[in-house]
């Protein structure tokens, strides 16, 4: 469940805990009271693209608070990471597994959010540890998983030939004692 927290809505449980279309976990923060939209790349503005996560833009349909798409300001550990150019968009995308939680502010700005007016995503990644740990998965489908619809049975049509294998790893440690960490995630 979503944790109420002072800096907004906190997403941690669901980014580690279900399967996230696309590996995509803005699936999520259009789900925050407040937020309308939807997470994939839409057409509907200059900074909205219909390409997938893994362009170097990703435009993210959203709003809130009466504001264009274009109002919204993506942060990776506090640091901005808004295309300067276009607004909006989204210059990087940390992949799921090197993300600890997502911190989502729609209309609780303190001073130190004071560039934007629609919603605030802050993406806070994951961190070494001194003890070693890591992870690896696969993310698999193929067409055995798919289902037709109602009107696509009654016609007897073939299944979908949708696949996708996606797989992935990260790992974490120190390098100094209580000083010095590093995490490294792959996808």
């Amino acid at each position: 469940s979503m944790k109420a927290a002072k800096a907004g809505e906190v997403i941690e449980d669901q980014v580690k805990d279900l399967p996230l279309i696309g590996r995509n976990f803005f699936n999520l923060v259009v789900l925050t009271p407040g937020v309308t939209g939807r997470a994939t790349g839409g057409g509907q503005a200059y900074a909205q693209a219909n390409a997938d996560i893994y362009n170097n833009e990703f435009g993210v349909n959203m709003n809130a608070n009466g504001a264009r798409s274009e109002s919204n300001n993506f942060m990776v550990d506090s640091g901005t990471v808004s295309s300067s150019q276009r607004s909006g968009v989204v210059n990087i995308n940390p992949n799921a597994e090197s993300v600890e939680e997502v911190r989502v502010l729609v209309n609780n700005f303190n001073a130190e959010y004071g560039r934007n007016s629609s919603v605030l995503v802050n993406v806070i990644t994951k961190s070494g540890s001194n003890d070693p740990h890591g992870s690896l998965y696969l993310q698999a489908r193929d067409v055995s998983m798919n289902a037709n619809d109602h009107f696509t049975k009654l016609g007897n049509a073939p299944k979908a030939p949708y696949s996708r294998q996606l797989y992935g790893g990260s790992f974490g440690a120190r390098l100094v004692k209580d000083k010095t960490f590093v995490f490294f995630a792959l996808e």
